[in-house]
């Protein structure tokens, strides 16, 4: 692994992010704010940042992204894998974590249509990754049809979002949300399948946590969600979507956690 470029490439896309980001806030790049409209509880507020307490808890994510660049560039692992002797799935993994804060903070800061589709977007980057990471390592692929799969995913639940199927068919969950779901839980079984089927030598503890996070992060998120849940208050700065993001993303750090641990070293062979 290039120790070096594990860390200055992630901080480059939180850097280059969050200059864009403050860009497009201040100069209303993502269009006009839906005025009155209140997601996930918190009420849009006057001002540039509509919903403090949800745009904010987004640092968790960055902070979680430069804390798995900084492993990386450590090194110190001792399991041997793809995420642990290369340069490329350890600076992929953490530059998605990172965007994913980037793009949930567009949409509860400016409360616009293209604000909420680029946080969807980087919902899509990280479901598509473990996906895409678990079937790789599966059926034993390169880094190319990795990022063909990926790339794949991340396009076609895109364009299914942008599509008039997501916006007309009335459902509790739309379609593009059941796709991000469906990714999440076929990679918790491929993992799965990996570690007591085939017998992959990792540790699932870290699994377990990354996954025990967002399903505690699940509930919290449905109590809270809107103003006639049971922990909603529109007007308090302590929201639970806010503690949504903070389980996320410690939730991302354990599933790195989680990946480092695996011993493979078959695939060098290959």
């Amino acid at each position: 692994m290039q120790k070096k470029q594990a860390l200055t490439i992630p901080a480059l896309v939180f850097i280059v992010s969050s200059i864009l980001l403050i860009l497009a806030i201040y100069n209303f790049w993502l269009g006009e704010s839906r005025g009155g409209i209140m997601l996930f509880c918190e009420h849009a507020r006057e001002g540039l940042i509509k919903q403090p307490s949800n745009s904010f808890s987004n640092l968790g994510f960055s902070i979680a992204g430069l804390a798995i660049a900084w492993l990386a560039f450590r090194n110190k692992f001792d399991a041997v894998n793809r995420m642990t002797r290369t340069a490329f799935y350890p600076i992929f993994y953490s530059s998605i974590v990172i965007l994913l804060g980037a793009g949930s903070f567009a949409m509860h800061a400016t409360n616009t249509s293209w604000g909420g589709f680029f946080d969807l977007l980087s919902m899509f980057l990280f479901s598509s990754f473990v996906i895409s990471y678990a079937l790789m390592r599966w059926f034993k692929l390169s880094e190319f049809k990795f990022f063909l799969i990926y790339f794949s995913i991340v396009l076609f639940c895109s364009c299914l979002h942008l599509s008039d199927l997501n916006k007309t068919v009335i459902v509790v969950v739309r379609p593009d949300e059941i796709v991000f779901a469906s990714c999440l839980i076929a990679a918790t079984v491929l993992e799965l399948l990996m570690k007591y089927k085939r017998g992959n030598e990792i540790e699932a503890k870290w699994g377990l946590l990354g996954v025990g996070s967002l399903i505690v992060a699940f509930i919290i998120w449905n109590l809270s969600r809107t103003q006639d849940s049971l922990f909603c208050d529109p007007n308090s700065l302590i929201q639970g979507h806010a503690m949504w993001h903070l389980l996320d993303a410690l939730g991302a750090y354990f599933v790195f956690v989680f990946y480092t641990t695996e011993q493979d070293k078959d695939w060098l062979d290959n």
